[in-house]
């Protein structure tokens, strides 16, 4: 693939930029085209070759600039190809360091997917004890079976500091309202609706039969040549509202509220600890869960989380990258339904939320995260540790969760069940040694319909 295609498609795969700024910059693509290809090839080769680099950078693809800032660097005649980046770096700089003219960013905080998904989440294991003169079955000597006093309390891992939560108000609604009346003079409204009215655009639209991203960046370019950028991108626009289907409902339904990231449609990978956080606050009975994948199609196993931060009242959704590159982040909502709350929820989850993740390029990841069955997140459970589920075998853990309306909860390991824990104020603490295959947890629930089964809630499997 040659530098202009890789650049229209790492272009066109920017979900942080709107319609028109990418418009904008196919324009000056065109442009340094039609008067560099002949005169000076080199240096058309160089513009491409310094923008194809910058289009992977965080400072544009997020962006930590506004998109206008970074048009006028890569349009001036007075700064090099090799300086770009300097530049905006410069700009981020003087910015961050007191600048009173703060950046605001005015980007779609979501992306609906394309496609809804649902599926069901795995039923939760389930086991009935024996009679109460054998409540404690006999554990296997090569476990730890102690019970240890532990003063120190971990915290739940924040990750991001999300702004102030503002309540709403009883008459709150969502309005979609210009936020300056005065932002569109009348001449551009005029000059919008001639756009639109236009069936030139649309007839050559729907005739097109472009078999990939490439071809549709082609044929956009030769049909907004030479004309206004209003004219652009409302053609890029009608494209995409022709071939893109977006489920809002997935979204709105549920009555989501993204506390972090806010006004990004990206989210901040933290290098220190190796995760990604999204924060969400929901209706009491929303239920999520989450994946995240490499290059669109390659699934990362256990490779995200979802669990209740109580003390927050949020959602914290994690995700672990194994190495560098652009990821996807999706979340998964659905209204819990089931009446009976020992058993799985069997409601559809749909594809409500995507993020994108850009991790550095230089990064691998070891992290794994246990998995969860459908009775962790309907009943809000929360692992404070530990939350990296690649354990040695042989060494001493200290499991510390959450499990809300729990009466008690105890370990299996390895098929060997270790003794009951009573619980209060609804947390399990316990310290135990790592067996070789696999730590499983479960609880038995005051509110179930059978309260003295076990129900398992969430797993580590072992190498």
């Amino acid at each position: 693939m040659d530098q202009y295609s890789i650049v229209c498609e790492r272009l066109c795969a920017i979900v942080s930029w709107n319609c028109e700024e990418k418009s904008c910059l196919f324009q000056t693509i065109v442009d340094w085209t039609s008067q560099l290809e002949k005169s000076r090839p080199s240096q058309l080769e160089e513009n491409m070759r310094y923008l194809r680099k910058l289009l992977t950078v965080d400072v544009v693809t997020i962006p930590l600039l506004p998109v206008e800032t970074i048009l006028k660097v890569i349009q001036s005649a007075n700064i090099p190809p090799e300086a770009w980046l300097d530049c905006l770096l410069t700009a981020l700089s003087s910015d961050s360091n007191g600048d009173q003219n703060a950046i605001s960013f005015d980007f779609t905080p979501v992306i609906v997917p394309t496609l809804t998904m649902t599926f069901n989440r795995t039923p939760s294991p389930q086991f009935k004890p024996t009679p109460s003169k054998h409540r404690s079955p006999a554990v296997n000597q090569n476990f730890d079976d102690s019970k240890p006093a532990m003063k120190d309390e971990p915290k739940p891992v924040a990750i991001s500091k999300p702004p102030p939560f503002k309540p709403k108000s009883s008459n709150d609604s969502r309005r979609l309202a210009s936020a300056d009346p005065k932002a569109f003079e009348a001449k551009f409204c005029r000059q919008r609706q001639e756009a639109i009215d236009n069936m030139t655009y649309r007839t050559a639209v729907n005739s097109w039969t472009a078999k990939s991203l490439d071809e549709v960046v082609k044929l956009i370019l030769q049909l907004s040549s030479g004309k206004s950028l209003i004219d652009r991108a409302w053609i890029v626009f009608y494209w995409v509202s022709q071939n893109i289907q977006y489920d809002v409902d997935a979204y709105f339904s549920v009555d989501l509220d993204i506390i972090y990231p806010q006004h990004s449609s990206m989210t901040m990978f933290n290098s220190s600890i190796g995760l990604a956080e999204v924060l969400l606050r929901a209706p009491s009975n929303t239920v999520f869960s989450s994946r995240i994948e490499q290059n669109e199609s390659e699934k990362i196993q256990a490779g995200s989380l979802v669990q209740y931060d109580a003390g927050r009242e949020l959602w914290q959704c994690l995700f672990a990258p194994r190495r560098g590159g652009l990821h996807t982040l999706t979340v998964f909502a659905g209204r819990n339904t089931t009446t009976a709350k020992h058993e799985a929820s069997k409601t559809s989850y749909s594809a409500s939320i995507q993020f994108g993740l850009q991790v550095p390029t230089d990064f691998m990841g070891t992290k794994t995260f246990p998995i969860t069955y459908g009775l962790f997140t309907e009943r809000k459970c929360y692992i404070f540790e530990p939350l990296d589920a690649t354990l040695k075998p042989g060494s001493t853990v200290t499991m510390h969760c959450r499990i809300p309306g729990a009466h008690c909860a105890r370990l299996m390991l390895d098929g060997n069940w270790l003794s009951e824990d009573i619980l209060k104020d609804d947390i399990f603490k316990r310290q135990f040694t790592v067996p070789r295959r696999e730590v499983m947890m479960y609880a038995q629930f005051r509110d179930a319909r059978d309260s003295s089964s076990y129900h398992g809630l969430f797993k580590y499997l072992l190498n």
